[in-house]
């Protein structure tokens, strides 16, 4: 490049050592997979008190309209 934006001499993703460890990514993996949970407890809370129905053709949870009751 003639004139990169950037000096490519500073990029730190070459050259420096990773901020994060594997136990980090970890962590970061366990954290997501609680959210996935909780979520899920969230929807099924919903689905048991009316506000989602279950809709026609899948598994797919949708939100339940004036219309459908």
């Amino acid at each position: 490049m003639p004139n990169p934006p950037f000096q490519p001499g500073r990029l730190a993703e070459e050259k420096s050592e990773s901020i994060f460890t594997p136990l980090d990514r970890i962590g970061q993996l366990t954290m997501r997979n609680l959210d996935i949970i909780d979520t899920r407890a969230k929807l099924g809370i919903y689905a048991k008190s009316g506000v989602l129905s279950l809709g026609t053709g899948g598994d797919l949870l949708h939100l339940a309209t004036k219309d459908a009751e």
